[in-house]
């Protein structure tokens, strides 16, 4: 399985022109909106960075931060 196949994974394929495996990644946030019904994880990807990053990422980026939204999650 690929990061770029993933619904909704439009800016992730802008920056990365090759396939990511989905692999290693180091948690950086885990959020829960219970009223809104959403759990929201932010992760920096390992040992990947973008190939194609945007012109203000150029310089110093040392990390890919990505997210998963999960709507609709119920308990």
């Amino acid at each position: 399985m690929y990061w770029n196949d993933i619904d909704g994974s439009i800016l992730f394929n802008k920056v990365f022109t090759k396939s990511i495996e989905v692999n290693e990644i180091d948690v950086f946030d885990i959020k829960i909106e219970r009223e809104a019904a959403t759990v929201t994880i932010s992760f920096d990807l390992v040992n990947e960075l973008p190939d194609n990053p945007l012109p203000k990422w150029v310089k110093g980026y040392n990390r890919c931060r990505c997210g998963i939204n999960c709507s609709g999650v119920r308990y």
